[in-house]
């Protein structure tokens, strides 16, 4: 005669089952956080690129952060990548469309300096960030610490759009075309990496 399981030992199976899937649910979610990760720093890397070839285009000029003439500086550089889903992190949570102007965009440039400046004036061009993971506006910029004691012209005190949706990290972009993974407080600390003291 076969003995079937008692109910303690199915309870035992069942809580051990769900003591696995406690453990493994996250370490897969950081998993797949990690690939869209790699997918949003290719992405940066290719607007990097667009704007260094729309630079080569137009005397070392980098495209402006947007305005009502040229529209956001997403639309200026399109020609040079052909395809709009570059500008969508695929961790982001809304959805941009590059004709809104700012809103829900997935990326922001670095105004402080970089719209409507010649690449040529950018001293370091592999520690100064370009574009970054943003949570809605085409611009960018440090934290308020910083902006406090550095104003600079034309930039609103009040925001501060980076996004660190990758595993607690920010895709951050450089004007040289890298890309890489940063930590959000390692970005706004960087001073140095968001301005250049002989354009200001």
């Amino acid at each position: 005669m076969k003995k079937g399981f008692t109910l303690i030992e199915l309870l035992v199976v069942i809580a051990i089952i769900a003591i696995l899937a406690a453990i493994l649910f996250p370490v897969f979610a950081r998993a797949r956080e990690k690939a869209r990760q790699a997918s949003c720093t290719s992405n940066l890397k290719q607007i990097a690129m667009a704007h260094l070839m729309y630079a080569q285009d137009y005397d070392e000029m980098m495209p402006s952060h947007g305005d009502d003439l040229v529209g956001p500086w997403p639309l200026m550089v399109l020609p040079y990548v052909k395809n709009d889903q570059i500008f969508h992190c695929p961790s982001a949570r809304n959805y941009g469309h590059l004709l809104i102007g700012s809103s829900d965009l997935s990326y922001g440039l670095n105004c402080w300096y970089l719209g409507w400046k010649s690449l040529g004036q950018v001293e370091d061009v592999a520690g100064t960030i370009m574009v970054a993971d943003s949570d809605g506006d085409n611009r960018i910029g440090p934290d308020l610490a910083v902006r406090q004691t550095r104003p600079f012209p034309g930039c609103n005190p009040g925001w501060n759009c980076l996004a660190d949706r990758h595993n607690e990290t920010v895709g951050v972009a450089f004007c040289d075309g890298h890309a890489k993974a940063m930590k959000l407080s390692t970005v706004n600390a960087d001073e140095a990496a968001w301005f250049n003291p002989s354009v200001y």
